[in-house]
C-alpha cells in the first residue's frame, strides 16, 4: 500500500487533532521577537551558558532551598517521635526502637522523593498557599506510601496506626509554622536567597520593587533595575539600583550573578522585546509579566493554543462539587470548635456582663451570599447605644472624623468597653458567635469579612466597585479571610475590596486551610488589631 504524503496541498481532514498550528508558527518567525532577522552560521554560534554558570546557578538555588527542606525534616522527626510515644503509651508491647527508625527513616525518605516529584524542593519566589500544599501533599503521601507499605507485608498494629496518624495531623500544622519561621531567619542572612534583576521601568515597576522587599522571605532578592536611562529617571526609587541599559543585560546578569529575571513587556517595541528574551536564554528563571489585567493567579496554568500562548482560568467556586466541599469543611471545623469555643464564649459573655451592663450578644445585619441580609452574631465589645457615643465623640473632636470617614474604623475608639472589650477585639474572640451563623449557613468559616449595607459603612464597596461587589455575593461572607490575615486594619479600604476579590477568584480549599493557620499567627501576634 503506498505511502500517502501530507503536504501543504493535503485536505484538512487528515490534520486530525494536530499537535499545533503551523500557521501560526509561521506568524510568529515574522513577527515574534526572539529570531534573527538573518541566520548566524554555525561557527559563529557560541554557548551561552557556560558550565561554570550552570554550576553557580546550582549551587545558589541548593544554598536557598536546601535549610527549608533540612527544617522539614527536623520538624518531621520531631512530630514522628512525639506520636511514636503517644502509640507507645497506649500499646508498649506493639513498638520498639528498630521500628521507630525503620519508619522515621522511610517517611523521611518518602518525603524527600515526593518533594522532588513535585518540584516542591524548589522554594524560592513561590506562593506561600502553593507551598503548603505542596508540603501537605508531600507529608501524606510519605505516611500513607510506609502505612501501607507495613499493611502489604505484614500486619499494622494499633500503636503504629496511632503513630502514623497523628504524625501526618501533627506534621500537616507544625510544618506550616516551622518553615515560616525558618524562612524569617534566613531573610536576615546575606549568603541566603537567589538574586534577581527587573527589566523594564514601567508603571508596574514600582509596585514589583515594593512586592519584592516585603516578600523578601520568598528568597528572591532584588539588585536592581534595567531599562534605558530615560525610563528609569520616571520612577521614583534610589537611583543606585540603576544596573545599564537593555543592551547590556546579559553582561549585567552574568556580572551581578542573577539567577532570576522579572520582566515587564507592556508596550515594549519589538527590538526592546528582541533584546530582552535574547538576554535571558541563559538564565534559569525567567518571569514575564505581560498582561494589565486583575487575573487569578494561583491556579491557573499556562495554555498552549494553535502555538500562541495563554492563560487558563479555573473558577473552582462553580464546581458543584467543589462548593459542596467547602460546605462540609465548615461543618466539620464549626463542630469541632463548638466543643472548645461553647465554653469559652459562656466565659466572655459573663464577663461582658460584668463590665457593662446589657446584652452580652449583639447582632447586626450584613449582606450575604445572593445579596441576601441576615443577622451577624458577635459579642458585644462596646457600650450601648454606641452609635450616639461616636457622634457625640466626633462632634467634640472634629479631628477624627478624617480617621473615621478613610476608613470606618477609629484606632482609639471610645466606644470599646474597657479591658475586657478591647480584649476581645484585639484577640477576635468577639467573632466567636458567628460559629452558629455558620451552621445555619449564613456565614463560611473562611471568606470575604461581612460587609454592611449602610451609608456610614459599606456604600463604597456597593456602590463605586459593582464587579467586586458581585464577586463578593457569590460566596458566604467568613469569620477569618484573606484581609483578616493580611494586616486588617493596617491596610486601606481599597485594598479589604481587591483581596475579597482575590479571594474569590483564587479560592481552592488549600487557600482556605492557609488561611486558617495564619489565622492562628495574626491572633497570638494580634497584627492590625485595635
Amino acid at each position: 500500500m503506498p505511502t500517502m504524503m501530507v503536504n501543504e496541498a493535503a485536505p484538512r481532514s487528515l490534520l486530525v487533532d494536530p499537535i499545533f498550528s503551523t500557521e501560526a508558527i509561521l506568524h510568529l518567525d515574522k513577527f515574534l521577537p526572539g529570531q534573527d532577522t538573518e541566520p548566524q552560521p554555525l561557527e559563529g554560534r557560541k554557548l551561552q551558558v557556560r558550565t561554570s554558570e550552570m554550576g553557580w546557578n546550582f549551587s545558589q538555588s541548593l544554598l536557598t532551598n536546601f535549610p527549608l527542606i533540612v527544617s522539614d525534616l527536623v520538624f518531621i522527626a520531631i512530630c514522628y517521635s512525639s506520636s511514636f510515644l503517644l502509640g507507645a503509651a497506649i500499646q508498649p508491647a506493639a513498638v520498639s526502637l528498630h521500628q521507630y527508625v525503620c519508619y522515621l527513616a522511610m517517611i523521611a525518605l518518602g518525603y524527600l522523593l515526593m518533594t522532588c516529584f513535585l518540584g516542591a524542593w524548589k522554594t524560592t519566589g513561590v506562593s506561600p498557599v502553593v507551598e503548603l500544599k505542596n508540603q501537605i501533599v508531600s507529608i501524606v503521601s510519605a505516611h500513607l506510601f510506609v502505612i501501607s507499605l507495613k499493611g502489604i507485608l505484614g500486619n499494622v498494629s494499633m500503636a503504629e496506626m496511632i503513630a502514623v496518624t497523628a504524625s501526618t495531623l501533627m506534621c500537616c500544622v507544625v510544618l506550616y509554622f516551622a518553615r515560616s519561621a525558618v524562612r524569617l531567619l534566613l531573610v536576615r542572612q546575606s549568603w541566603w536567597g537567589e538574586r534577581l534583576v527587573v527589566v523594564g521601568a514601567g508603571n508596574e515597576t514600582n509596585a514589583v520593587l515594593r512586592f519584592l522587599d516585603r516578600s523578601a522571605h520568598r528568597g528572591l532578592k532584588s539588585i536592581g533595575v534595567v531599562d534605558s536611562l530615560e525610563n528609569f529617571s520616571r520612577l521614583n526609587i534610589d537611583p543606585a539600583q540603576y544596573l545599564g541599559n537593555l543592551t547590556d543585560l546579559c553582561t549585567i546578569m552574568k556580572t551581578h550573578r542573577a539567577t532570576w529575571c522579572i520582566a515587564s513587556l507592556h508596550d515594549r517595541n519589538p527590538e526592546d522585546l528582541k533584546q530582552i528574551l535574547h538576554a535571558c536564554d541563559g538564565i534559569p528563571n525567567v518571569v514575564l509579566l505581560n498582561n494589565k489585567l486583575m487575573l487569578p493567579t494561583l491556579w491557573s496554568q499556562f495554555y498552549e493554543c494553535a502555538g500562541l500562548s495563554g492563560v487558563h482560568i479555573r473558577n473552582q467556586l462553580l464546581s458543584p462539587v467543589m462548593r459542596g466541599f467547602k460546605r462540609l469543611f465548615d461543618l466539620v471545623v464549626t463542630l469541632s470548635a463548638l466543643t472548645v469555643a461553647g465554653p469559652l464564649i459562656g466565659v466572655l459573655a459573663v464577663m461582658v456582663k460584668i463590665c457593662s451592663p446589657g446584652h452580652a450578644f449583639y447582632s447586626q445585619g450584613r449582606v450575604g451570599r445572593d445579596g441576601q441580609i441576615f443577622r451577624v452574631w458577635k459579642l458585644r465589645s462596646m457600650v450601648p447605644n454606641a452609635d450616639l457615643h461616636l457622634q457625640k465623640y466626633l462632634d467634640d473632636h472634629p479631628e477624627m472624623k478624617a480617621e473615621w470617614v478613610k476608613d470606618h474604623k477609629l484606632k482609639n475608639d471610645p466606644r470599646i468597653i474597657p479591658v475586657v472589650g478591647k480584649f476581645i477585639r484585639a484577640t477576635s474572640l468577639d467573632e466567636l458567635p458567628q460559629l452558629w451563623n455558620v451552621l445555619t449557613g449564613e456565614m463560611s468559616v473562611v471568606g470575604p469579612r461581612p460587609i454592611v449595607d449602610c451609608a456610614n459603612y459599606d456604600a463604597k464597596y456597593i456602590q463605586d466597585h459593582p464587579g467586586e461587589f458581585g464577586l463578593y455575593c457569590s460566596v458566604r461572607p467568613g469569620i477569618t479571610g484573606l484581609w483578616q490575615v493580611s494586616g486588617r486594619n493596617l491596610t486601606v479600604y481599597e485594598d479589604r475590596i481587591r483581596m475579597d476579590a482575590y479571594y474569590v477568584r483564587n479560592w481552592s480549599p488549600w487557600l482556605d486551610y492557609f488561611i486558617m493557620l495564619r489565622t492562628v499567627r495574626t491572633i497570638l501576634f494580634r497584627e492590625g488589631a485595635y
